[in-house]
């Protein structure tokens, strides 16, 4: 298997693409310019501040359906620092679209994520900038 300069070299010699072109697409999946943040739902806490956002982290083809929430000043962009919960799945039951399983609601001043017991978790933060945060398995 090819990587890194090899293939950058590899695809300009073999189809002629500028070598900027070439390189983006040598990059990994996590780290290519070419992922993006599909929102699927988010809710407003009450003092219209913070806002948990469930959104689908897309790279295209390489990489499955997937569910993450963040919470993040209104307005804001969802990134890794302030991601606390992701999970896809291809737990023990196989769930198409994860998002849809997956609720967010504000308790007072705590956030409350409510998840389909199938998912396979990867990542279930219980605290962020002093936001409580609990978990519902149903």
């Amino acid at each position: 298997m090819k990587t890194g300069p090899m293939v950058v070299e590899w695809l300009t010699s073999r189809f002629g693409l500028p070598s900027a072109a070439a390189a983006l697409l040598s990059l990994p999946a996590s780290c290519s310019p070419l992922c993006g943040d599909v929102r699927k739902g988010s809710d407003i806490r009450s003092d219209n501040k913070v806002e948990a956002v469930i959104y689908n982290r897309d790279c295209g083809a390489t990489t499955g359906f997937n569910v993450q929430v963040a919470v993040v000043d209104v307005g804001k962009h969802t990134t890794r620092e302030n991601t606390i919960f992701i999970a896809d799945g291809r737990g023990s039951a196989r769930i198409g679209y994860p998002w849809e399983v997956v609720e967010v609601s504000w308790v007072g001043q705590d956030l409350l994520v409510t998840y389909d017991k199938r998912l396979r978790i990867f990542r279930k933060d219980e605290e962020v900038a002093d936001i409580k945060v609990k978990y519902r398995a149903i």
